[in-house]
């Protein structure tokens, strides 16, 4: 017949098989802030501001769908600016991080995300880790 196999054992750790060998995250900058949130569904947002003041929101729901873009911080004010992605024209101007007084959830607080100069709030993440 003729047919060989080739196997290939990788000594690898197990987090290495759930995130890849390689981090492309690291790549893009460190991170500084990063918000989560998931809903029905196993939906999940996740928002990663970078030390390049570069941000990255990507949300998996039935997909995978990114928006990217650069972000200024101006006391407890997120706002994002040059934004592309999926739904980049949609995307918030602005962010609000309010923080909990309350340590016993250990959730730092949340981001208040708002379009324009709207009076209410859109939509909002937790906050996962803040330096």
């Amino acid at each position: 017949n003729g047919e060989k196999t080739l196997n290939l054992n990788c000594p690898a750790k197990a987090d290495h098989l759930t995130r890849g060998i390689i981090d492309f995250n690291r790549f893009e900058g460190k991170d500084i802030l990063i918000a989560h949130r998931e809903r029905g569904g196993n939906c999940q947002t996740r928002l990663n501001l970078k030390n390049n003041n570069k941000f990255i929101e990507r949300n998996y729901c039935f997909g995978v769908f990114e928006n990217r873009g650069k972000y200024e911080i101006k006391g407890d004010t997120i706002y994002f600016k040059n934004k592309s992605g999926e739904f980049h024209e949609n995307y918030y101007e602005y962010g609000i991080i309010q923080k909990f007084e309350n340590d016993e959830s250990k959730i730092p607080g949340k981001i208040l995300f708002y379009y324009s100069n709207d009076t209410s709030w859109s939509n909002f993440l937790y906050l996962v880790n803040n330096e």
